[in-house]
């Protein structure tokens, strides 16, 4: 039997809600990105919405220090050109995004892996 509105009203309000929440930060996004690409400083951004801006310097795709969409989103920016630096927006859940810079890209050196260290890439990469 279908719910009456009364039965359903609570859950259509938050779902409305959520969604509302969820539009509104991905246009504060945006429009934060839009900033920065306009040549804004991060932190003048940062500070004008009441966040800290967090350096991940040295962090590796698999890092744990950062939240891993974040980082996801980071290792699919174009490596910037030296001095020059390549700007994203990530999404880091339903209502939260955070803007990226990258500045630079320190490539992996297998040589620097103990032998299961290199198995394990190896095995990763090939699927084995």
């Amino acid at each position: 039997k279908p719910r009456t509105f009364d039965e359903t009203k609570d859950q259509i309000r938050s779902l409305l809600l959520s969604e509302a929440v969820a539009k509104n930060a991905r246009e504060a996004g945006d429009a934060a990105l839009k900033r920065l690409l306009g040549g804004e400083s991060l932190e003048t951004i940062a500070a004008s919405a009441g966040v800290a801006v967090v350096d991940a310097a040295d962090s590796g795709r698999q890092g744990i220090a950062h939240d891993s969409a974040l980082l996801a989103e980071a290792f699919k920016l174009p490596r910037p050109a030296q001095g020059a630096v390549s700007k994203g927006l990530a999404k880091i859940n339903d209502t939260g995004y955070a803007l990226i810079e990258l500045r630079s890209v320190v490539d992996g050196d297998i040589t620097k892996l103990d032998d299961a260290a290199r198995t394990a890439a190896r095995d990763q990469l090939f699927g084995s």
